[in-house]
């Protein structure tokens, strides 16, 4: 290949490396705006804390929060697997629990024995090891639902009840999508990530 070729292929490349900055350069301004277009509305979520889940000797099953600063939850909402329930529905409804006092820090609730909190719907939780069991507590702040206001939530804990029942009473278990660890440890491992992750993130 001749010095003359190779110098005007490398004009060549140059030229369109320019081209190709100033189409990025005309689309930067407008990117937030196609972002938006995309999904519908832009989203800016906080978890606001941890979320567990952990059975006993007995089997009963506890559902583990610990919400980070002024926040507190009043509600938590449990749910089947997308495909758990009859052909047709999603999800199905479990049961509810409410308390009329808002919790913070360390909440943990006992479905055999859930008070303060008090069952609005009943608990029918599934025992089939297929089955899952979706945990979703509710802030009583949720922030702003306007565009580009700061939304908060507390993560939801979702598992199996098979792989629940694998796991050693009194551990509480992570949510079977968030990560490979299976459980955080013991209540006070789980008291201790909560705290730090806190101090992490606020």
């Amino acid at each position: 290949m001749s010095t003359s070729f190779r110098l005007f292929s490398g004009r060549v490349l140059i030229e369109m490396y320019k081209v190709k900055l100033m189409k990025l350069k005309w689309l930067a301004p407008i990117l937030p705006v196609l972002a938006l277009a995309g999904c519908g509305n832009y989203v800016n979520v906080e978890s606001q804390g941890l979320s567990g889940m952990s059975h006993d000797e007995d089997g009963n099953i506890s559902f583990h929060m610990y919400i980070c600063g002024d926040n507190a939850v009043d509600e938590l909402t449990l749910s089947g697997g997308i495909y758990d329930g009859p052909p047709g529905t999603n999800n199905p409804a479990l049961g509810t629990l409410k308390t009329s006092d808002p919790e913070s820090g360390y909440v943990v609730v006992n479905i055999a024995d859930p008070a303060p909190w008090e069952v609005v719907e009943p608990i029918n939780l599934p025992t089939e090891q297929g089955k899952y069991i979706i945990a979703s507590p509710r802030l009583v702040d949720k922030g702003w639902p306007i565009l580009f206001a700061k939304e908060k939530y507390m993560p939801s804990v979702s598992t199996s009840v098979g792989m629940l029942e694998g796991i050693d009473p009194g551990l509480v278990m992570r949510d079977m999508y968030a990560t490979s660890t299976e459980v955080f440890g013991t209540v006070d491992d789980f008291v201790e990530a909560g705290q730090q992750w806190c101090e992490d993130y606020f």
